[in-house]
């Protein structure tokens, strides 16, 4: 989709560039994601100046990891989260996040979680009863292919993080 700018330049919405502020729909951009439980938690992203962007949630593991799933969720734009809102805001907010490297950071994210998933179900399907001689290097392939995909996820967790953080050390920046 071929988009103009107040400038009159096109921009192809699909390559995932990143939108100039005076361009942007929504900012911040506010998601309310409804819970199994019952309750409801708000993500709210703002893009600051350059590709900088501040993202919060109202849950008690942001409050005290500084990151949860819901942020990476939202980033990532998972269809899950996508399904829940109405169009204009789902427009919104791909435009608001599009080509940002934080988002970059939350599908790798995501994408890790998904490996780890993957080799701890492989793990309990496959893993031998006994560790008998000859069971025992299935066994050890399994751990080694678990710790692989645990360590990747850890690695990720950790550069999201710090991508999550990198605005607040960028002084001056304000929303909007």
């Amino acid at each position: 989709m071929l988009q103009r700018n107040r400038r009159g330049n096109g921009r192809n919405a699909a390559e995932g560039s990143v939108v100039a502020m005076g361009d942007l729909l929504h900012n911040p951009a506010v998601v309310e994601i409804v819970e199994k439980a019952g309750g409801t938690e708000r993500v709210t992203i703002s893009r600051l100046k350059g590709v900088h962007t501040q993202v919060s949630c109202s849950c008690e593991i942001f409050a005290q990891e500084g990151w949860c799933q819901h942020c990476v969720d939202v980033l990532s734009l998972s269809p899950e989260i996508l399904s829940g809102l109405d169009v204009e805001l789902v427009a919104a907010l791909r435009q608001l996040v599009s080509g940002l490297p934080l988002v970059i950071e939350a599908r790798q994210l995501v994408a890790q979680q998904q490996a780890f998933a993957e080799s701890l179900q492989k793990f309990d399907a496959e893993r031998p009863d006994g560790v008998a001689a000859g069971k025992l290097t299935i066994f050890t392939e399994l751990v080694s292919e678990l710790a692989v995909a645990s360590s990747e996820l850890e690695d990720a967790v950790g550069r999201f993080r710090r991508r999550m953080d990198a605005w607040k050390s960028v002084s001056g920046l304000r929303a909007g």
